[in-house]
């Protein structure tokens, strides 16, 4: 499943949390929906590889796992953090909490 960044502010609206712009950037907008994650009893990692480049997936590789999941793991790389956080939000929002993108 492809995620667009508009359905991150759909999964902040769905928990009534505090508004979420369609062209939001960078972590400091999807920090409260990453804390809910945290919340489930779920681990969420982002790793920033200064030594990866264009060349390779990308220097952002994003995780999700843990107890809400079950044996499932997130992940993705990408060449920008939004993207990578727009797909493993996404997943886990569909898979875990049943929110769809509409």
């Amino acid at each position: 499943m492809i995620y667009t960044k508009e359905f991150i502010p759909q999964i902040a609206s769905h928990f009534s949390m505090n508004i979420i712009p369609d062209d939001w950037s960078g972590i400091d907008a999807v920090l409260p929906i990453i804390e809910r994650i945290k919340c489930d009893g779920a681990v969420f990692i982002i790793k920033i590889d200064g030594e990866r480049g264009d060349d390779d997936n990308g220097p952002y590789s994003i995780l999700v796992f843990g107890k809400p999941l079950g044996e499932l793991c997130i992940s993705t790389d990408a060449h920008n953090l939004d993207d990578g956080l727009t797909y493993v939000i996404g997943t886990y929002a569909n898979h875990v909490w049943g929110i769809s993108q509409s």
